[in-house]
């Protein structure tokens, strides 16, 4: 079970924007086979 009041939150995220850096990042985890790539959820902490 969970403790009363507890919410699951995603340590990581698919990568969601379309910059540059973006790009290339979902380039190198395709290279690799991963066509899901991930990111930090920045709306971790809040």
């Amino acid at each position: 079970g969970h403790p009363p009041g507890a919410i699951n939150v995603q340590i990581y995220r698919l990568i969601k924007e379309w910059t540059a850096w973006d790009i290339a990042r979902r380039a190198a985890f395709a290279f690799f086979g991963i066509f899901a790539g991930t990111e930090e959820n920045p709306e971790f902490l809040k």
